[in-house]
């Protein structure tokens, strides 16, 4: 019975010391600690989740930049598991092209002379989260919408403006 009546003992000890050991710990702030500022708009909104829907979320919008600023850009491609994409970038240029691309719009004209190549060929699950890097050699005012092409369709976002200072 003694046994019985230690080892229990033993458990219960064991169990809150694993129980304290896996509690948040509170950290002192300090500038070492502290996330860093970043450029990135981030939205208020949860982020969206894979559906079988084919269609592209853009998760990083960025309206403001410096000249030579890497802007990290981030987007969901969705569509029903297993298709697959064989294009996905970030069609940019300085001149505006407003409206919506429907499926019948390729990137050839699309009028944006610019294209992040990262994902521009290959062949991609989806749905799938990509991201890519972009920085602007001069100031100016960009435009750039984001395209793939899932199962042989053309899909894009919306236009969205970029002031380079």
């Amino acid at each position: 019975m003694l046994f019985i009546i230690l080892g229990l003992l033993v458990v219960v000890a064991v169990g809150g010391i694993v129980w304290w050991v896996a509690q948040p710990q509170s950290v002192p702030s300090t500038p070492e600690n502290q996330p860093e500022e970043s450029s990135e708009e981030v939205s208020d909104q949860p982020p969206p989740e894979y559906t079988d829907e084919p269609g592209i979320v853009l998760f990083t919008e960025h309206t403001t930049a410096t000249v030579s600023q890497e802007l990290e850009f981030a987007w969901l491609l969705n569509g029903p598991e297993g298709s697959t994409s064989m294009h996905t970038a970030i069609h940019w240029g300085d001149i505006s092209h407003p409206g919506s691309f429907g499926s019948d719009v390729a990137p050839s004209q699309s009028g944006y002379p610019n294209l992040t190549s990262d994902f521009a060929n290959g062949e991609f699950a989806v749905p799938e989260l990509f991201t890519t890097k972009l920085s602007f050699t001069k100031a100016g005012t960009y435009y750039y919408r984001v395209h793939a092409i899932v199962d042989g369709q053309n899909y894009w976002t919306f236009e969205y403006t970029l002031v380079v200072e």
